[in-house]
């Protein structure tokens, strides 16, 4: 890509405090991912997918000192991300559509340090008929 050329970037802003502040944490961060996928397929209009160059996260929260902001960096969906994010997506899908499944405990579930209430996706009834 030249100098000329347009640069694509998916940017996410994140106003919460419990948000992936490291370019390490974002590697694998699906949201990402997936917006990334979208400008790739050529979903979004206006936003030419050869020209995709990354995501980044833009954390308001979580800042540094002498700065109003924090950006974490996830390189370009290509490859073996590419391909390990879609077997991601394939495996929740079968295991959303099965006829039921079970909502491991996780990380976030178990966080007590600020969580007072359970953990939402066990408590949240099905919005399914």
């Amino acid at each position: 890509m030249t100098a000329e050329e347009e640069c694509v970037v998916v940017v996410d802003l994140k106003t919460g405090k419990y948000e992936p502040e490291s370019d390490e944490k974002v590697i694998e961060h699906g949201q990402l991912s997936a917006y990334q996928l979208a400008v790739q397929q050529g979903l979004i209009e206006g936003a030419d997918p050869g020209s995709l160059a990354g995501a980044r996260l833009v954390l308001v929260a979580k800042t540094l000192s002498n700065s109003d902001y924090r950006v974490a960096h996830q390189h370009t969906l290509d490859g073996q991300a590419r391909d390990e994010f879609l077997r991601r997506v394939a495996e929740a899908a079968r295991g959303m559509s099965a006829s039921s499944f079970t909502a491991q405990v996780e990380a976030h579930c178990a966080d007590t340090q600020w969580r007072v209430q359970p953990c939402r996706i066990h408590t949240v009834p099905a919005v399914s008929a």
